[in-house]
């Protein structure tokens, strides 16, 4: 236990590579999850046994991981664990020496469970690493994480996305209501999503929907929603219609699916002056609803893969 130290009081604790006289006393003391980042292949280390659960998610020494996708679902995994397992169950992360890769994954365990920035994430990091009982001075000084790659990784995992512009391609391809991706919803096939979303303001005017439906671009759609009555219980209703939206529009243009997934646990903002409920308005107090419908829908396809 000398070579660890708790990141999260009494449940989670981040070290070296333990012995398996190590695990032992580990196992005495609650330890029931042992997650392990190294390769079997690295030197000088000799592979454990547990009796008890082994999550392996090997990083390269001295790196960061280069997986966005499964190393978010990782991540995921960890802190629900964290936040679902008995109380007195408590969990272990550990890479080799235990300062750098063990250090990248507790920062970034801390900064999605406890929603910090990454600068705190790491602040709190650092002073854990700080308390572990047996270790050189060296690594004391270093911290954890240890790299500036790694501390460079954990800002950038967290790193708000902000999007604005319709793209077809490019690491946010899809997420504009205005991109040219058809969407078919209830039955209708619009061309754009934002066709779909003005649609259903008023879905009972049949008119009104079959010129969403022939709309010849996104700002043709959005100028027919401002002229249109819309129902009243829009403001109660719409969120959960874009949501729907936007499953459609993902589910029926598959090649979207891994850009989104592929943005790891990054805040999405719809970052636009004009726009204060769908986007940010470009103010802090912006709802930025459509940006959060994608973090929604980014959490659904993390969970059903």
């Amino acid at each position: 236990m000398d070579k660890t130290s708790y990141f999260i009081k009494d449940k989670a604790l981040f070290g070296s590579y333990p012995t398996q006289e190590g695990i032992k006393e580990l196992e005495e003391n609650g330890v029931r999850y042992f997650v392990n980042l190294t390769f079997d292949t690295e030197r000088k280390i000799v592979p454990y046994t547990t009796q008890y659960n082994l999550i392996r998610y090997s990083i390269k020494d001295m790196s960061v991981p280069t997986d966005w996708c499964s190393f978010t679902k990782f991540i995921l995994h960890i802190c629900n664990i964290i936040k679902s397992s008995d109380k007195e169950d408590k969990i272990l992360v550990h890479c080799k020496g235990g300062h750098g890769r063990s250090g990248t994954v507790v920062a970034c365990i801390i900064c999605h469970l406890f929603n910090t920035t990454p600068s705190e994430a790491l602040d709190w990091t650092k002073i854990s690493h700080s308390k572990r009982l047996t270790m050189r001075d060296k690594w004391r000084k270093l911290g954890a994480p240890q790299t500036p790659e790694q501390k460079k990784f954990v800002y950038k995992f967290f790193q708000p996305l902000n999007f604005y512009r319709a793209y077809m391609s490019g690491y946010t391809a899809g997420f504009s209501n205005f991109s040219n991706h058809k969407v078919k919803y209830n039955g209708v096939t619009f061309p754009t999503s934002e066709a779909a979303i003005q649609a259903y303001k008023n879905p009972f005017d049949l008119n009104y929907v079959e010129s969403q439906v022939n709309a010849n671009s996104p700002i043709v759609s959005k100028n027919l929603g401002r002229k249109i009555k819309v129902r009243q219980d829009w403001l109660e209703v719409c969120i959960d219609i874009m949501y729907e939206i936007l499953l459609n529009k993902f589910n029926q243009n598959k090649y979207l699916i891994p850009i989104l997934t592929n943005t790891g646990l990054r805040p999405i903002i719809q970052h636009t002056r004009g726009d204060g409920f769908w986007g940010d308005g470009l103010a802090e107090d912006g709802q930025n609803n459509l940006g959060k419908c994608l973090d929604k829908l980014r959490m659904y396809y993390y969970e059903q893969s």
